[in-house]
């Protein structure tokens, strides 16, 4: 569950709308929203952790039941590739925003992609090689610290 205060839910609203059309195995759920005129709450896809939790805390990827580095790599590199796929450029990939869920049927792990507040969906101008760096860099977007060294 995502908790947003309903004074700043226009941009959460931006991010309901992508992931209301994005359907990956490794790209977070949406389920719905709801709001109790302080918050707006959306409910998406469980996960047990982050990526950051997996390396921040050492959990052991014993635990992880199927994933390993390169698994959990490719599960990233896979989620990405959609996105990219369909226009859609994240703007804010770190171990923060990279989530290990447990599957619904095989209670494996998977690696989904999630937290799209400040990514941005190219239109047919934008797609451009030359217009595509400009068009998504004037305005930094990301968290310090992991914002791609090509964007500074």
């Amino acid at each position: 569950m995502k908790r947003v205060i309903s004074e700043h839910f226009t941009l959460a609203k931006r991010e309901i709308d992508l992931l209301r059309t994005l359907q990956h195995p490794n790209v977070v759920r949406y389920f719905s929203t709801e709001s109790d005129g302080t918050f707006h709450y959306i409910a998406i896809e469980l996960a047990e952790f982050s990526l950051a939790d997996l390396v921040e805390k050492r959990q052991d990827l014993e635990d992880c039941q199927g994933l390993d580095e390169i698994s959990i790599l490719e599960g990233s590199c896979r989620g990405l590739a959609h996105l990219h796929s369909i226009n859609v450029i994240h703007r804010d990939i770190k171990p923060h925003n990279i989530l290990i869920a447990r599957h619904s049927v095989s209670g494996t792990r998977k690696v989904l992609i999630s937290d799209f507040g400040v990514s941005k969906t190219l239109s047919g101008a934008e797609r451009t090689i030359s217009n595509d760096f400009i068009s998504t860099t004037r305005v930094v977007k990301g968290t310090d610290g992991w914002i791609a060294p090509e964007v500074l």
